[in-house]
């Protein structure tokens, strides 16, 4: 049987992607990186692997052909 092991990341679409990086830091103490979001380390193993979360624009076309404002990827 195949087991999920982890979330790859979460993906979110703002019309202010800034202003939501200033909330999640003021509410939360999450503080994104000089990168395009956060990584989160899923254990203390250091190849365990980690999660990303992140913020795009909501004209994005990333994400395309889907319309969804919330994306993930997980991974087996």
């Amino acid at each position: 049987m195949v087991r999920v092991i982890g979330v790859g990341g979460v993906f979110l679409k703002s019309d202010d992607p800034a202003k939501l990086y200033e909330w999640y830091t003021e509410h939360l103490g999450i503080r994104k990186n000089d990168g395009p979001g956060v990584s989160f380390m899923t254990t203390d193993q250091p190849d365990a692997g980690y999660l990303v979360w992140s913020v795009f624009t909501s004209d994005t076309r990333y994400f395309d052909p889907a319309n969804n404002r919330v994306h993930d990827k997980s991974y087996c």
